[in-house]
């Protein structure tokens, strides 16, 4: 009989983006949350006009206060109920830590520095207790790294819960055990995650940056990448690389604006740091083009300029501005004029849709056709590294990145002779 775990109380450490939404989520679920965050290490002229000082609650704890305080006004909406809010307590790390042996659950979700989470899970251990489920909200660190030194018996109890951002929209929900996980426990908690979180689970291995983050990225990377190397602009790669090759509209330039060009860079030196056996880790290597724009400031979203910036013409109307990779000037954005892309959006198959551009010998042609290859060869080779099943790999890409199709669904409906005899003609090592 399958263990049924009843959680009805959970604790977050990090009330960023991925911690505060993960607390909003457990909050839709019933279950009651304390999150935690530092003490700021200083106080503002706002904390000092109210009175505040080093000793003050609402001051220690504020860090966590204003992330509840964001949920409520959060778009889309964090919560399925503003009501839910109540369920969610503010604190901090260094006066309420205890209060964390109450949880069922303690879900670490801090930024991802081996240093601060080694550090910290020495700390849950000092108050943990038998039963008590912990685990880690990394998206790309292995579990055995980030509990070096903890013992076989806390580390029965410890899992890797990777949710993917916003936690209440994002079906994804990878899981991975280590080798002391107990393994009737991190089966109880793959039945709860779909019964009660209401998620699409895909067990992962223990490896750097899991299923759906080491092929997805390859794949955003490498089609950034080729892009830049073509000479394609911005817009000219999203537009052939989104829901014509089933993809979000999103496509990649916009997708890196929305991750965070400091992010994408972070993500990117994790793989390239940790897979030196990767056959592929060149396409993880340091880009010249993220660092330049990391250096002068554009991230993206979060600075309102990235690959793309809003602007105004002369007369005041809003104009949509693309970079230019080499320049890093922007110039206003065009509609891509490729003959490829006009004949493939007549058509209403998703496949054929694909197999249509892909045959194309234009610029968008030649593009998809490398971009798609090279990502299923590199999911293909990754069983049985990342995962046992291609199923999971599949899920994690559609669940995930929000791909109508994963990686081996694609082989299927394009046909894996039809690819391996493409790629034999090219003498292709699948490489742009």
């Amino acid at each position: 009989m399958t263990m049924h775990l009843k959680i009805k109380s959970a604790g977050v450490i990090g009330a960023g983006t991925m911690g505060a939404g993960v607390a909003a989520h457990l909050a839709n679920c019933g279950i009651r949350t304390l999150l935690l965050d530092i003490v700021p290490p200083e106080l503002t002229e706002e904390d000092k006009a109210k009175g505040l000082d080093r000793n003050s609650s609402e001051l220690r704890s504020r860090i966590a206060g204003n992330a509840i305080k964001a949920m409520a006004k959060a778009k889309p909406s964090a919560l399925y109920d503003p009501g839910n809010i109540k369920l969610i307590a503010p604190g901090n790390i260094e006066d309420d830590f205890d209060k964390l042996t109450e949880a069922d659950w303690i879900i670490e979700a801090v930024p991802e520095k081996l240093e601060i989470k080694h550090s910290l899970f020495k700390r849950l251990e000092s108050i943990h207790h038998k039963g008590q489920i912990v685990s880690s909200n990394t998206s790309g660190i292995a579990l055995n790294e980030i509990t070096k030194g903890r013992s076989p018996e806390f580390l029965s109890h410890v899992m890797i819960t990777h949710f993917f951002n916003p936690p209440r929209y994002m079906h994804l929900l990878e899981l991975v055990a280590g080798k002391h996980t107990n393994k009737e426990l991190f089966g109880a908690f793959v039945d709860f995650a779909g019964r009660i979180l209401g998620k699409g689970v895909v067990i992962a291995k223990d490896t750097t940056n899991f299923i759906g983050n080491r092929v997805g990225i390859f794949d955003l990377e490498h089609a950034f990448k080729l892009a830049v190397k073509q000479g394609l602009k911005p817009e000219e790669a999203d537009a052939i690389a989104g829901p014509l090759m089933g993809r979000p509209k999103s496509g990649i330039f916009r997708l890196l604006d929305i991750i965070g060009i400091d992010v994408q860079i972070n993500i990117n030196a994790n793989l390239f740091g940790n897979l030196p056996d990767d056959n592929r880790r060149d396409v993880f290597a340091p880009d010249e083009v993220l660092s330049r724009m990391f250096k002068k400031g554009l991230l993206g979203n979060k600075t309102q300029a990235g690959f793309y910036k809003k602007s105004k013409d002369a007369d005041g109307k809003r104009i949509f501005l693309s970079l230019d990779t080499e320049t890093l000037e922007y110039s206003p954005s065009s509609k891509p004029e490729f003959e490829s892309l006009k004949t493939t959006q007549k058509q209403s198959n998703p496949a054929d849709k694909l197999k249509t551009l892909i045959e194309f010998d234009d610029a968008a042609g030649k593009y998809s056709w490398e971009v798609l290859s090279n990502t299923l060869c590199y999911a293909a080779e990754r069983i049985p590294e990342i995962s046992d099943d291609i199923i999971s790999v599949d899920n994690a890409l559609k669940w995930g990145f929000n791909w109508e199709k994963g990686p081996f669904e694609l082989w299927d409906s394009i046909g894996v002779r039809y690819i391996v005899d493409r790629l034999k003609r090219k003498n292709a090592k699948y490489r742009p």
